[in-house]
């Protein structure tokens, strides 16, 4: 009997059979590589009842009637705007693209519900950052349409194109952005990181930098200011960390952690311990390998 797996936090199932905890392993090892993803293919078709789709409306209505206050996001307080333009996709996320956005949240909000002239569709984001909170829009498995015709600067085995389907976005409302706004934007991707484990850090761009020539936005980004509240040489600890635990919680719900099926293959404790010893965090982990 095989193991079921289910990627992503908000995202639709995405199920894939596995004998046992090396196996899986073995698959995650895969993806985990950038230069190994040259047999990665997006999907071009997706069902029409699937499509989660908006009506043109021209009337913005109060906000009142759609806020929701989610979860904070470390301290970071986090609204429910939904705008629910895209489709449901089964999918892994590999990167991020920060947009930027003129005007005021009620034209951000009007601009987001258009369909484009003659389609099903329109343009949307994940996320909004605006005075300093997070304001969700789509759900993260959801595939949406917010990076247009785009590819990687950098070539990645598969991924220099169908950004749409393998990015979330995130928009930044006003070319002015605050200490606030660049720290919920921080706050916001570190979430991310810590959920999507093949999201990494070469694959967090701008629009303007996918997009080379047709767009610009955002006009300003401080990427200096974004690294240093990234602390991206504490976070890869603190990700790496979060992402064992997650590794060793799924191989003690399997009943594999001191165990194979197979006795050619270790345990999973011993494989997650080298996954510790690797990624340099076993001596911070060593009470999470106690039985």
């Amino acid at each position: 009997m095989g193991i079921t797996i289910t990627y992503g936090s908000d995202s639709p199932p995405t199920q894939e059979k596995y004998q046992d905890y090396a196996e899986l392993r073995a698959k995650r090892d895969l993806y985990d590589a950038p230069e190994k993803l040259e047999n990665y293919n997006s999907p071009q078709t997706v069902s029409s009842q699937n499509r989660a789709q908006s009506k043109s409306n021209d009337e913005v209505p109060p906000l009142k009637e759609e806020i929701v206050v989610g979860e904070p996001i470390k301290g970071t307080p986090v609204y429910n705007l939904p705008i629910n333009f895209g489709y449901d996709f089964m999918r892994r996320i590999y990167g991020i693209v920060i947009h930027g956005f003129e005007g005021n949240i009620n034209s951000i909000i009007h601009a987001l519900r258009q369909p484009s002239q003659g389609e099903w569709y329109g343009l949307a984001y994940h996320f909004l950052i605006y005075g300093g909170a997070i304001w969700k829009l789509t759900p993260e498995g959801v595939v949406t349409y917010h990076a247009g015709p785009s590819q990687f600067p950098d070539i990645v085995n598969g991924l220099t194109s169908g950004i749409n389907e393998v990015t979330i976005g995130i928009a930044i409302l006003n070319k002015d952005a605050t200490d606030a706004d660049y720290l919920a934007l921080t706050n916001l991707i570190k979430d991310i990181m810590l959920r999507q484990p093949y999201l990494r850090k070469k694959l967090i761009y701008c629009h303007k930098e996918v997009s080379p020539g047709r767009k610009t936005d955002p006009e300003v980004f401080d990427r200096e200011k974004f690294d240093m509240l990234m602390d991206w040489d504490n976070f890869t600890i603190e990700r790496n960390i979060a992402l064992i635990r997650a590794d060793i919680k799924l191989a003690k719900n399997l009943g594999r952690w001191d165990q194979a099926l197979n006795p050619e293959w270790k345990p999973a404790k011993e494989l997650i311990k080298e996954d510790a010893i690797k990624a340099g965090v076993y001596d911070l982990m060593k009470a999470d390998f106690e039985n």
